[in-house]
């Protein structure tokens, strides 16, 4: 017997369901996923697991954009104070 998944449409089976307290089904592989572990989805209901995957990507969408670094990171520029201290270093002599 196998049952489709509320969110995504999947065709799931007994092993890959989480059944919610509304009687809905998702599956395991994918749509639970996307939420968090510790989120109580026994006693969710579909509206309410929607609102934390929605919720869930919104905040990984924000932090990727402010901490997550895009491309190379930048080098730094050298300032005339650093090629200075360079140039008068000691010298040691054999």
């Amino acid at each position: 017997m196998a049952n489709k998944c509320a969110i995504c449409g999947a065709e799931i089976n007994l092993f890959q369901t989480q059944k919610l307290a509304d009687g809905n089904c998702i599956c395991r592989k994918t749509c639970r996923k996307k939420g968090f572990k510790v989120y109580d989805y026994v006693h969710a209901n579909l509206y309410g697991v929607q609102a934390h995957i929605a919720q869930v990507e919104r905040g990984t969408k924000l932090w990727d954009h402010y901490f997550v670094p895009a491309g190379r990171p930048r080098t730094r520029r050298r300032s005339s104070r650093d090629s200075a201290r360079h140039c008068l270093s000691p010298r040691t002599s054999d």
